[in-house]
């Protein structure tokens, strides 16, 4: 069964431990997939990830096509 998510239950900008729980997967996995450019993060500092939710839904919803 395909799972459907409400995508404007989430905030517009996704923290990394947001976006492991949407993909299950670690918080560790998305920083990598940030960092390879992946995942469609944007480095905030040093040290920070945030994903913004519309290119996350965006880029899902074109590789299950």
């Amino acid at each position: 069964m395909k799972r459907t998510l409400n995508w404007d239950t989430y905030p517009p900008i996704l923290t990394p431990e947001e976006t492991a729980l949407l993909l299950n997967c670690t918080i560790e996995t998305v920083r990598k997939l940030c960092r390879k450019g992946e995942l469609p993060g944007v480095k905030v500092g040093e040290r920070k990830w945030r994903i913004p939710r519309d290119k996350l839904r965006a880029m899902l919803e074109q590789e299950v096509v």
